[in-house]
């Protein structure tokens, strides 16, 4: 088991002394049910271009939808499979990831809803959970197993032109169910196929907490600093970037990440990102 204590973290996010429920969970035998084969994924930008690659590497099948015509026609180009609409990803698929911004996902819930096939995981891989709830509730009727889960890893780099299998080898992915559950195991079963070097359960409810601390605020006060150090350079200090060195480079990477993909995170958990 993999477990992380909480008593130096802030009291807002965790009582002291809490163990916060992660542990780690194994993939079910894939012959104890039908392995996930068909892939659907909503959103072909950084992570969804990455995991298509991997999934058709090790011979699934996959679908894969983006709004943006240029962004189907760079998918296209990478030998990925498009479809022509969300429902044409969602039909006749064990799996449908949705890939989308966060503050996109909801906006994809009525396109999809009807194309369900039941018994179908369905699962966003978005940063925060808030919708995660949403996606259950709306979900239900359609026979399908929502499980939310979380790959922790990517780029400071944004898109389907830095799509790369290699990007999901050896990273760890948080699914949000717990560890028990078959569908769970099931999901955890094709994330290492994708060579998952782990694959954690974190219960749904302390997932945006554990992500603040070691995601969110990182992401925050690297780019505040950043920024800072910007405006003393440009004032202060004019060319002083030019004899930055790795160190430099390494501690604000993080930095370059899309602000379009990044602005809407802090915001949504915006109370858990001060307490942290």
């Amino acid at each position: 088991e993999y477990s992380t204590r909480a008593s130096a973290l802030p009291a807002q996010l965790f009582p002291p002394g809490t163990v916060l429920p992660v542990a780690s969970i194994l993939p079910v035998p894939a012959d104890d049910r039908a392995p996930l084969e068909r892939l659907g994924i909503i959103g072909c930008g950084l992570m969804g271009g990455s995991i298509a690659l991997a999934a058709v590497a090790v011979g699934l099948d996959v679908l894969i939808y983006d709004h943006d015509p240029a962004v189907a026609a760079s998918a296209t180009g990478l030998g990925l499979t498009v479809a022509d609409s969300p429902a044409a990803a969602c039909l006749g698929r064990d799996l449908v990831l949705l890939a989308t911004p966060v503050d996109e996902l909801l906006n994809v819930l009525p396109m999809i809803r009807s194309y369900i096939t039941p018994g179908c995981i369905v699962s966003d891989i978005g940063s925060v959970k808030t919708a995660s709830r949403v996606l259950v509730s709306s979900l239900a009727p359609t026979g399908a197993s929502v499980v939310p889960s979380h790959p922790m890893f990517g780029s400071e780099h944004s898109g389907i032109t830095y799509a790369d299998a290699d990007l999901v080898s050896n990273g760890t992915w948080l699914i949000c169910a717990p560890p028990s559950e078959l569908d769970a195991q099931r999901l955890a079963h094709l994330f290492f196929r994708l060579s998952a070097a782990r694959v954690l359960s974190c219960a749904l409810e302390s997932h945006d907490s554990v992500v603040a601390v070691i995601s969110h605020f990182p992401q925050v006060a690297i780019s505040l600093l950043t920024g800072v150090a910007g405006d003393l350079e440009r004032d202060m200090v004019p060319g002083a970037f030019a004899a930055a060195g790795s160190g430099w480079r390494d501690s604000t990477r993080l930095a370059d990440s899309s602000l379009a993909m990044w602005d809407p995170i802090p915001h949504d958990n915006s109370s858990l990102v001060s307490a942290a």
